[in-house]
């Protein structure tokens, strides 16, 4: 459980003093009495930890871990789980940050060269708000919404992948329309398989 108060303190800035809760091992039963610590205090890092509980214990086919209190877990296991909560803790400060649309730059930064239409959209959405964006640069955006076909995903995927798959933060602001239908007759052809793979891991 260190690594759930580690990311709590990282990514929220809660800090929890109970030494006997954060050593116990990570298990789907040890959340119970750290959801029910957070909720007086913190009532929405204990919701969204129920979220995590609950994607944990749901079964696989609904997209869950399909884990159960006696459930020993992999290491594999405590990566996903992991993953999870630092994804939905990571939610609540997109959440802060989508309530109040960032505001323009009080002045142009010095010597900043001229920038298009679609760098400045992306330079004002910058969290770090460096006031400009070059070719080449990677940075956090806060945006309100990703709408993409699946076309357009195997472009998103790569990027996603050499970005060491990051993951989606906000699942409710992104929206992958799988608007194409594929032939069964051609499934057998390499660049058709790969848009089935491509498709499947998107949803």
């Amino acid at each position: 459980m260190d690594q759930a108060f580690e990311l709590l303190k990282t990514s929220r800035g809660v800090e929890l003093a109970d030494d006997e809760l954060s050593k116990q091992p990570l298990t789907s039963s040890s959340f119970a009495p750290l959801i029910s610590t957070l909720h007086p205090t913190h009532p929405r890092e204990a919701r969204t930890l129920t979220e995590v509980l609950t994607l944990c214990t749901q079964p696989s086919d609904d997209g869950g871990l399909n884990l159960t209190p006696t459930t020993p877990l992999t290491p594999c296991h405590q990566r996903k789980i992991h993953f999870l909560i630092s994804a939905w803790l990571e939610s609540l400060n997109s959440s802060n940050r989508s309530v109040t649309p960032p505001t323009p730059l009080p002045s142009r930064p010095s010597k900043r060269r001229g920038m298009t239409l679609t760098e400045k959209i992306f330079a004002h959405h910058d969290i770090s708000r460096q006031g400009y964006v070059r070719s080449g640069m990677t940075i956090s955006v806060s945006v309100d919404w990703i709408l993409a076909s699946d076309a357009s995903w195997g472009g998103m995927s790569r990027t996603c992948n050499a970005l060491n798959s990051p993951g989606i933060f906000r699942n409710n602001r992104f929206w992958l329309a799988l608007d194409h239908v594929i032939d069964p007759r051609i499934n057998h052809r390499p660049e058709v398989k790969k848009l089935i793979e491509q498709s499947g891991k998107g949803v």
